[in-house]
């Protein structure tokens, strides 16, 4: 149907939406690495496009959601870090999946409108390295008509999933 703005895709965001690929589809990480005998610290960071997943929004309530991603696949600026990755701290050859199940109700602050960014809080269960634990994850969210488009991050700390962090 059409509505407000580009009068492409739904009225309203009701029903369930799936993680299409793409350029800007990723999971990923942003860590701290200290080298140089702790004398410096740089941001690492890593991404795979291997991610799958599902939203299910009703009225104001994202009443579902689960992403699941190929964590074999992240890759960084360095190989050296994605290939110690493979076998020590995420352990990715023993454990190449990863995922985040929505544990209950996410409430909007309104409706979604076509065009607007809402920022909420999810809560669910992150499976990472074969441990599932709780976790908080902030999101931004805009719906544009054809598409959501989601944006989030959440802190984690090694020792809750089993990791022990790495020098490479």
């Amino acid at each position: 149907g059409s509505g407000s703005g580009s009068g492409a895709g739904p009225d309203t965001p009701d029903g369930e939406w799936t993680v299409s690929p793409g350029e800007t589809v990723f999971v990923g990480y942003r860590v701290q690495e200290t080298f140089a005998g702790s004398v410096a610290e740089r941001t690492a960071t890593g991404r795979t496009p291997a991610v799958e997943g599902t939203l299910t929004v009703e009225g104001d309530t994202i009443t579902a959601a689960s992403v699941s991603a190929d964590v074999s696949r992240l890759e960084s600026d360095q190989d050296r870090r994605d290939s110690a990755l493979r076998t020590r701290g995420l352990e990715t050859d023993r454990f190449p999946d990863a995922s985040f199940e929505l544990t209950g109700p996410v409430t909007l602050p309104s409706a979604p409108a076509r065009g607007s960014t809402v920022a909420v809080t999810a809560t669910g269960d992150l499976t990472l390295h074969g441990v599932t634990a709780p976790v908080e994850v902030e999101l931004e969210a805009v719906w544009d008509g054809p598409t959501i488009s989601v944006a989030g991050s959440a802190p984690i700390e090694f020792a809750d999933f089993g990791m022990e962090a790495i020098d490479i």
